[in-house]
Protein backbone atom coordinates (compact mmCIF):
# COMPACT_ATOMS: atom_id res chain seq x y z
CA UNK A 1 0.00 0.00 0.00
CA UNK A 2 1.67 3.41 -0.83
CA UNK A 3 0.46 6.62 0.81
CA UNK A 4 0.32 10.21 -0.92
CA UNK A 5 2.84 12.29 0.94
CA UNK A 6 3.10 15.37 -1.03
CA UNK A 7 -0.58 14.70 -2.01
CA UNK A 8 -2.19 15.31 1.33
CA UNK A 9 0.55 17.61 2.75
CA UNK A 10 -0.08 20.26 -0.63
CA UNK A 11 -3.24 21.41 0.61
CA UNK A 12 -2.62 21.94 3.80
CA UNK A 13 0.68 23.92 3.42
CA UNK A 14 -1.10 25.75 0.44
CA UNK A 15 -4.02 26.56 2.57
CA UNK A 16 -1.71 27.38 5.89
CA UNK A 17 0.18 29.88 3.81
CA UNK A 18 -2.78 31.56 2.60
CA UNK A 19 -4.37 32.05 5.60
CA UNK A 20 -1.13 32.95 7.60
CA UNK A 21 -1.24 35.57 5.03
CA UNK A 22 -4.39 36.75 5.00
CA UNK A 23 -3.57 37.42 9.17
CA UNK A 24 -0.37 39.11 8.32
CA UNK A 25 -2.13 41.73 5.89
CA UNK A 26 -4.54 41.94 8.90
CA UNK A 27 -7.52 41.15 6.49
CA UNK A 28 -8.99 38.01 9.04
CA UNK A 29 -7.90 38.28 13.00
CA UNK A 30 -5.50 36.35 14.56
CA UNK A 31 -8.01 34.65 16.82
CA UNK A 32 -9.98 33.49 13.39
CA UNK A 33 -6.34 31.91 12.08
CA UNK A 34 -5.67 30.08 15.56
CA UNK A 35 -9.05 28.97 16.03
CA UNK A 36 -9.33 27.69 12.24
CA UNK A 37 -6.02 25.79 12.34
CA UNK A 38 -6.96 24.54 15.92
CA UNK A 39 -10.46 22.97 14.44
CA UNK A 40 -8.31 21.59 11.49
CA UNK A 41 -5.75 20.13 14.03
CA UNK A 42 -9.05 18.61 16.38
CA UNK A 43 -10.27 16.93 12.89
CA UNK A 44 -6.79 15.43 11.60
CA UNK A 45 -6.51 13.89 15.13
CA UNK A 46 -9.72 12.57 15.65
CA UNK A 47 -10.13 11.28 12.23
CA UNK A 48 -6.93 9.80 13.12
CA UNK A 49 -7.40 8.52 16.66
CA UNK A 50 -10.94 6.89 15.86
CA UNK A 51 -9.92 5.52 12.31
CA UNK A 52 -7.16 3.52 14.90
CA UNK A 53 -9.58 2.80 17.71
CA UNK A 54 -11.17 0.82 15.48
CA UNK A 55 -8.50 -0.63 13.98
CA UNK A 56 -7.11 -1.87 17.12
CA UNK A 57 -10.25 -2.73 17.72
CA UNK A 58 -10.62 -5.02 14.99
CA UNK A 59 -7.35 -6.14 15.66
CA UNK A 60 -7.80 -7.80 19.07
CA UNK A 61 -10.95 -9.83 18.09
CA UNK A 62 -9.67 -10.91 15.23
CA UNK A 63 -11.58 -9.31 12.71
CA UNK A 64 -10.44 -9.28 8.84
CA UNK A 65 -12.50 -7.27 6.24
CA UNK A 66 -11.85 -5.93 2.63
CA UNK A 67 -12.57 -2.54 5.11
CA UNK A 68 -8.88 -2.98 6.57
CA UNK A 69 -6.93 -2.05 4.06
CA UNK A 70 -9.20 1.61 3.44
CA UNK A 71 -9.55 1.84 7.11
CA UNK A 72 -5.57 1.86 7.46
CA UNK A 73 -4.97 3.89 4.34
CA UNK A 74 -7.22 6.69 5.71
CA UNK A 75 -6.12 6.29 9.75
CA UNK A 76 -2.30 6.85 8.11
CA UNK A 77 -3.06 9.64 5.70
CA UNK A 78 -5.27 11.78 8.52
CA UNK A 79 -1.98 11.24 10.54
CA UNK A 80 0.60 12.69 7.53
CA UNK A 81 -1.97 15.55 7.57
CA UNK A 82 -2.22 15.47 11.45
CA UNK A 83 1.60 15.87 11.28
CA UNK A 84 1.83 18.50 9.02
CA UNK A 85 -0.96 20.96 11.15
CA UNK A 86 1.25 20.03 14.48
CA UNK A 87 4.64 21.69 12.60
CA UNK A 88 2.15 24.61 11.60
CA UNK A 89 1.06 24.67 15.38
CA UNK A 90 4.22 24.65 16.68
CA UNK A 91 5.26 27.55 14.18
CA UNK A 92 2.67 29.62 15.50
CA UNK A 93 3.21 28.97 19.10
CA UNK A 94 7.28 29.03 18.85
CA UNK A 95 7.58 31.31 21.84
CA UNK A 96 5.56 28.16 24.29
CA UNK A 97 7.36 25.50 22.13
CA UNK A 98 10.42 26.92 23.32
CA UNK A 99 9.80 27.76 26.85
CA UNK A 100 8.42 24.11 27.28
CA UNK A 101 11.85 22.20 25.97
CA UNK A 102 14.04 24.52 27.09
CA UNK A 103 15.67 26.74 24.47
CA UNK A 104 16.13 29.99 24.78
Amino acid sequence: MEYEILLVSSPFIVFYIITYGLYRMGLVKKRWHVNLWNLIIFIAFVVSGIGGFILLLMLENGVKTPFNHQLLYWHVEAGIGLVIVTIFHFHYYKGSVRRILGVR
